[in-house]
């Protein structure tokens, strides 16, 4: 059995390595090795900055994810995935993690939202950071906050939204990009 573990670690490590060295561009990538909190030592670089999405429902508009405001929120148009976000960092930053969190109040069921984050350094060739992944949303046992540790350089992130299985579209409170 623990060789068996010992496997899937090296096989994973491999495969997140494989994702990371395949990204190209002009966008840098890498695992972050900072251990503990990675967004304590930096600040929220995209808060009040330039914010735009492919389309969003009623007054729940891109701008809201960068508030500062976590109960304004973004949401994705109804059934139309994907449902893009894109945030302008206004220069190229070195990025060591995000966080999406949602509205805390409990009146939110729980959710798995499943995106990918892209970067570019010109807002029109992007490159995979991070891939499409699953990732646990519930205000009930206030886990309502996902924290990405990554290691980026980039100007314009986005987060490409294509499943939410509490809502018909993807959906942010708060989006805090931390970086230098």
């Amino acid at each position: 059995m623990k060789q068996v573990s010992k496997l899937l670690v090296v096989l994973m490590a491999v495969a997140v390595g494989l994702v990371f060295a395949s990204c190209g561009g002009s966008t840098s990538m890498k695992p972050s090795a900072k251990t503990g909190d990675p967004t304590k030592d930096y600040k929220n670089i995209a808060i009040g900055q330039p914010t735009v999405a492919n389309n969003h429902i009623y007054g729940f508009v891109a701008a809201n994810a960068v508030d500062g405001d976590v109960t304004t929120y973004y949401e994705g148009a109804a059934n139309s995935y994907p449902n893009i976000l894109t945030v302008d960092l206004g220069a190229v930053h070195k990025i060591h993690a995000i966080s999406i969190k949602l509205n805390p109040a409990r009146i939110w069921q729980a959710r798995v939202q499943t995106f990918e984050v892209d970067g570019s350094a010109d807002n029109t060739t992007f490159t995979t950071i991070l891939p499409s992944t699953n990732y646990q949303f519930d205000p009930l046992l206030n886990k309502n906050t996902v924290v990405i540790p990554f290691e980026a350089s980039t100007r314009y992130l986005r987060i490409n939204f294509t499943a939410n299985d509490g809502s018909t579209g993807g959906q942010i409170g708060e989006l805090s990009v931390f970086g230098e």
